[in-house]
Formats: structure tokens, sequence, C-alpha cells
């Protein structure tokens, strides 16, 4: 067509003028684009239908990469499925990079693509597989390229022990093993007179040293310091050894060394919990409230002030009993203190009885709570806030942990606000007293 827009673009029109029919008739015509330097043609008009897409799984290969020494053929799987959800027929060859591998098996009633791929030591593959349609109705893919290797032999590897020749009783004689090739990491086992001797040393820079201190023992004869490396990725790198080592005569020492034990004792230590009110001095809750709709009462108050520094409290640490601890600040709530050995932490638990008074009527300790509780730390000391995780205990009639750790020894003090929630207003008036324990293990 030599209108301006329209080069190579070639119209095909079709009419059907035999017998009772009408020359002139309405006819059917195509326009194709003609790409003369690869000598094809494209269908441009009447626009042809959307195909429907298609995609290729990831490559799922057997044995996994990166396979083994020795690995002649790896089995390739995946799955081709369109957006139709209909597994398409068609061909599906298999790429290694740009190389083509030959035909994969295709299964159009699953989708399954499987083939087989010949590999070799030290190789290096892009595997991918391209399905190509056997009708018009769908587009062709590509999967997703797989990178698959084979491990090639180990590299080879030598070790060799250097150090002194003599040393005396009671010196620090060094040894040191040189790797080969300095990129091999692993571990350098030392042996003196076929025995291990230490634990293993890692390698850094092609080399590991190792101290030995001639015991008196040693006096008088030789020894003999060997190694054996073991590689850390066995598939890259061989072990090896220094069997014959470095033979370093040992002389007594000049003086006989007197070994002499010392001992200390790491004393025990103790966990205390304690808080500023005792029986005689109860912890005041004040006068319970009545809602706004009449249906129930409630009192909250603070157990400590959050706001307020905390103290060493209590401060008699040397005692072993809990009596003879003096009362805490008010400021701190509850104080926890932990003297003991191993840093071992502590759980803090707390529960309630019912408030009861003089007569029948009674509170349920299940509606009286512990929230907002919050750690203070004492500027200083080994315990910090966030060494602490508080939780809230909303029934402390069955009770419940309200703070733990894992670290110690070490102060910290608790606040929190004690509440009752939801007290029915049948109960009767009066003073009512419940027990309020705290614990910690």
């Amino acid at each position: 067509d030599p209108t301006t827009g329209f080069d190579h673009i070639m119209q095909i029109r079709m009419e059907d003028s035999g017998p009772g029919k009408t020359a002139g008739a309405p006819f059917w015509q195509a326009d194709l684009l003609i790409d003369t330097t690869a000598g094809t043609w494209t269908q441009v008009y009447p626009a042809p239908a959307p195909k429907i897409s298609t995609s290729i799984s990831t490559i799922i290969a057997n044995p996994t990469n990166p396979a083994a020494q020795g690995t002649t053929s790896v089995a390739l799987s995946a799955t081709l499925s369109a957006s139709d959800s209909t597994h398409p027929a068609g061909t599906v060859e298999l790429f290694d990079g740009s190389t083509d591998k030959g035909p994969a098996t295709l299964d159009a009633t699953t989708g399954a693509i499987t083939a087989t791929a010949t590999v070799a030591d030290s190789g290096s593959y892009g595997f991918t597989f391209t399905f190509t349609p056997s009708g018009n109705g769908y587009s062709g893919s590509t999967s997703p390229a797989l990178s698959y290797h084979v491990n090639g032999p180990a590299a080879a590897t030598s070790t060799v022990v250097s150090g002194l020749t003599t040393g005396t009783v009671g010196s620090n004689l060094t040894y040191t093993a040189a790797i080969s090739p300095a990129a091999a990491a692993g571990k350098v086992q030392f042996k003196v007179d076929g025995s291990n001797a230490g634990n293993p040393v890692t390698v850094s820079g092609g080399a590991a040293s190792f101290v030995y201190s001639p015991t008196s023992s040693d006096g008088g004869h030789s020894i003999v310091v060997t190694a054996a490396f073991a590689p850390t990725d066995s598939t890259a790198y061989t072990a090896s050894a220094d069997t014959v080592g470095v033979t370093t005569a040992i002389t007594a020492a000049a003086y006989t060394p007197d070994a002499q034990n010392v001992t200390v004792t790491v004393p025990a230590g103790t966990l205390v919990i304690s808080t500023p009110y005792t029986v005689a001095n109860p912890f005041k809750l004040g006068t319970l409230a009545l809602s706004s709709d009449g249906t129930h009462y409630s009192a909250s108050g603070n157990f400590g002030d959050s706001a307020a520094p905390a103290t060493i409290d209590p401060g008699n640490l040397g005692s072993t009993t809990l009596a003879s601890y003096p009362a805490g600040s008010t400021s701190n709530g509850v104080t926890i203190t932990d003297t003991r050995a191993g840093s071992i932490g502590w759980s803090a638990s707390v529960s309630s009885t019912d408030f009861t008074n003089s007569g029948p009527s009674s509170i349920s300790g299940h509606l009286f709570s512990f929230s907002s509780v919050t750690p203070k730390a004492i500027t200083g000391n080994n315990l910090h806030v966030t060494d602490i995780t508080p939780t809230p205990v909303t029934d402390l009639g069955a009770g419940g942990v309200f703070a733990k750790t894992t670290k110690g020894p070490g102060t910290i003090a608790i606040t929190g606000i004690l509440g009752l929630a939801n007290v029915p207003t049948s109960v009767q008036a009066g003073d009512y007293t419940a027990t309020l324990t705290f614990t910690v293990t």
C-alpha cells in the first residue's frame, strides 16, 4: 500500500462469487503488516482477539542446588498454567541460558513439565522452560531462570606446624599451623604427643596458633606437637594434617615450682520482696464510689509513685530473715532485691483473698486487680527498667505474675494501681479487709 503511514501493509479481500452469488457482495478482508527483514507477517486488522496469558512456575531441581560432586544428571520440573485456570496444549523447550537443550515433556491435563538435563562436575547452569502454544488463543511464556551448580573436586590443603625446638618447664611455647591455601576456612586441632591439646582453634588468615606450657612431667624429654585441619566446607577444601610436627626438647625448670591452691566462696545471697504495708499499717483503698448509673461500686489507688525516684529498699541486704528488713518506702510500691549468685532471674506474683468484714457480707477477690504495672530502676543499680517484663493482673482472686526478669542480681521497684471494679450494690455497708500476698521465686 503506497499510502503514507501504511508502508508494508497488505490488504487481502475474499468474496464468494460462486453460483447463485451476487458479484460485489460483502467480502471478508484483513490487513497484514509484512516484516521484510524477518520474513514474517502480523495481522493488524481486524485486531486479533487478546491472547490468554500463560505462566510457568519456578523450576524445582532434584538433586537440589548445589549438587554433589559426581552428579551427572538433574531432574527438572515445573507447572504451566493460564490466567483462565486451564493448562493449554503446546510444546515446551528446555534452555540452559540461550542454548536449547531439547524438548521437555508437557502433560496438557495437569500442566506438569518435566525434563532431565545432563550436568558435570564444576558446572554452572541457568535452566529455563519456554512454552509455545499450539493454538492462537494463548500466549507463550518462559519460567524464571534456575541457577544450578555442581560441585567439583575439593581443593587440596596442606598443614605445616612451626614452633620452638627447645623449651623449659613452666614457660609458654607458641606453635603455629600454617594452612594453604590461606582462603580455606576451618579449625585446627593441635596435639601434644598424640593427644588433643585444648579446643580446636579457628583459622584466620591461613594460620592458627596454640600456646603450651610444659609441666614438670615434661621435663627431661621431648614433646611432639602436631596439628590436623578440618575445613568448614568439606566440598570446597580437603582436610589435612602435619603428622610429623615440631619436636621440642623440654628442660627442667631452674627452680622447682611450688603450686598452691587458692579458694574463694561465692555467697548464695537472698531474694526478697517487700512492701511498705503491714497488718498494722494496711494499704487503704478508700471509699467505694457508686457508678453514675447506680449499678455498681468501684475504687482504686496508686500502689507506689511511678514518678518518684526509686530507693534502695529494704536496706539490710545482709539479713536472711524477712522480719529483719525495715519497712519500705511508700513511693517504691513493691521492692524486689536479689543478691543471689548465678544471675538466674526471678518471677514475682500477687494474689488476694476476698474482702470480708465482721458480718456475712463479702466482696470477691476476683473483682480486685493490679494494673499499670511499672518498674522503676535505681540509678547505678544492675537491674534496669528494660530488664523487667511487667504484666497486669486483672484477677487478683486467681492471682498471677506481675513482673519477671532473666537478669540479676539487683534491686528494682515496681508500682501499679490497685482497683476494685463492678462491686455489686447488694454488698452491705462497712469496712472490709483482704489479704494481698506478693511472692517472688
